[in-house]
């Protein structure tokens, strides 16, 4: 297993420069989660509930930052953003033919008989 990482954020910003950087990194994963439920449900006709939970965590620590950041209103804070990125890479594990096959032979048992 291969492992890197990297510091993303490393400094310190004003309440409202803090809270667009914050902010963006997390609504741009909710959109990214977004694409990935639609794009997994075009294709596979499966609504991924595990992308769900994730959004509605990222949400809930949206709000949560809102509140925090609220608090500082006052425009006499700083605030210091650590964000360091740890990658572990690994062999991808082997998709599952029997799966897919099995999907494929059920749509096609379901077409004859139509």
């Amino acid at each position: 297993m291969r492992t890197h990482s990297f510091k993303l954020i490393e400094s310190t910003y004003s309440e409202i420069d803090a809270a667009e950087v914050l902010l963006t990194l997390v609504n741009d994963k909710i959109r990214f989660l977004s694409m990935k439920i639609f794009s997994t449900e075009e294709r596979e006709g499966i609504c991924p509930t595990h992308f769900q939970r994730r959004i509605e965590a990222l949400r809930k620590e949206k709000e949560l930052l809102h509140e925090i950041l609220r608090e500082r209103k006052e425009g006499k804070s700083e605030i210091k953003i650590d964000c360091k990125v740890s990658l572990r890479i690994k062999k991808a594990k082997k998709p599952s033919k029997t799966t897919r096959r099995g999907k494929i032979q059920t749509r096609k048992v379901l077409n004859k008989e139509a």
